[in-house]
């Protein structure tokens, strides 16, 4: 997959939010080596996923969403961005694991070997992907590749609230409230 430095941290969600609807079909059918049915594995995943968007309100109005609020800090729109693209490779890995395995079916039942002269001319296609960065994983390890960048996305989220009011409380710590004639809250309520 190339990158997409353009996209914003909820374009990028967007994305993923289609790929995991996308594969909810695709592995209806699935179980994994636990023997727990992989659908609900990604749709427990897309839930975790959901939260994370609406607790940081990523697909909100502009001056309100995670890009906004973060816009002056990129190492941290990186490390949200880094996580979301390994979210989304994932998820396109495994439909792209899928198109693979059924091509594989496909050319296994619909052609001959033929012989040559080379008894060695063996080709085994071992390509996961147009434009994959990752080898070909099990769908219990895309999902738990997917369930750890989710929770590194909550990981940070939080480290961006904790940060968002210990800057508040700075400043209302500042803050002093004044009267009309200027005076300070403490030096009006000590003439009292």
């Amino acid at each position: 997959m190339e990158a997409h430095p353009t996209l914003t941290i909820g374009d990028r969600a967007r994305r993923c939010l289609n790929l995991f609807i996308e594969n909810k079909e695709a592995v209806k059918e699935q179980v994994l080596e636990g023997g727990m049915p992989a659908e609900a594995s990604l749709m427990d995943e897309l839930v975790r996923f959901r939260l994370w968007i609406s607790n940081m309100n990523v697909l909100g109005d502009v001056q309100e969403c995670l890009d906004f609020r973060i816009k002056e800090v990129p190492e941290v729109v990186e490390l949200f961005t880094d996580h979301l693209n390994i979210i989304e490779n994932r998820l396109e890995q495994r439909e792209v694991d899928e198109a693979n395995s059924y091509d594989a079916e496909e050319d296994r039942t619909n052609k001959s070997p033929t012989l040559t002269d080379d008894p060695i001319s063996v080709s085994v296609n071992t390509d996961v992907g147009a434009g994959s960065d990752f080898e070909q994983w099990t769908l219990s390890e895309i999902l738990e590749s997917v369930s750890s960048s989710i929770s590194w996305l909550h990981r940070l989220s939080n480290l961006v609230s904790k940060a968002g009011f210990a800057r508040q409380s700075r400043e209302a710590q500042k803050f002093l409230l004044k009267d009309a004639e200027g005076r300070d809250s403490e030096d009006v309520t000590k003439m009292s």
